[in-house]
């Protein structure tokens, strides 16, 4: 097992069909003003990834109320439902640091993360297929955002992030779990 070297997270995503089903997800729930955030998140995001050496000091920034916004969707939403946020902010953290960059962003950020991943719950193997696939993409979020990591968050979410049972990570948990201490 090695830890990634380079934003192995940020490049996999299919934004078309990401917005698709947080579409879906979101039809019934989300306020229309919810939903044209969604859309400036992915319209971002979608020419952040196809910028071929993508520098955040140079290219434009998603702002903190597009990260208010996840962050209390994944409040709202049920464990099931969760997952295409995840995996949103996922890539917002590899693409947009200076969108937690603020006083205490990025703490509250990850602690909401976490939460969502339910990390604080028993880690009994097996873990639940859901529980599973939050983790991961909070663990890719947490990696994601490490690479540009200068900020008062690291220190208290690695210490949180050392309470899962390593025993009951996964092969792909383990390596987003070893690129986050490693960077």
């Amino acid at each position: 097992m090695t830890p990634s070297l380079r934003i192995r997270y940020a490049s996999r995503c299919n934004c078309s069909s990401l917005l698709n089903l947080l579409q879906t997800l979101a039809s019934q729930v989300l306020a229309p003003e919810e939903t044209g955030t969604l859309d400036t998140i992915f319209t971002f995001l979608t020419s952040a990834a196809k910028e071929p050496a993508f520098d955040p000091s140079v290219q434009q920034q998603l702002d903190n109320l597009e990260i208010e916004l996840l962050t209390s969707i994944l409040d709202r939403w049920d464990d099931s439902r969760r997952f295409p946020v995840l995996d949103l902010l996922r890539l917002v953290c590899a693409y947009s640091p200076g969108a937690f960059a603020g006083q205490g962003e990025g703490l509250r950020l990850f602690r909401a993360v976490l939460t969502a991943a339910d990390w604080t719950s028993d880690w009994a193997a097996p873990l639940s297929k859901t529980r599973e696939t939050n983790t991961l993409l909070a663990l890719r979020a947490v990696a994601n955002a490490a690479q540009w990591a200068k900020e008062e968050w690291v220190a208290p979410v690695l210490a949180e992030l050392t309470k899962a049972r390593y025993a009951a990570l996964g092969k792909n948990h383990r390596v987003a779990l070893a690129t986050i201490v490693f960077k």
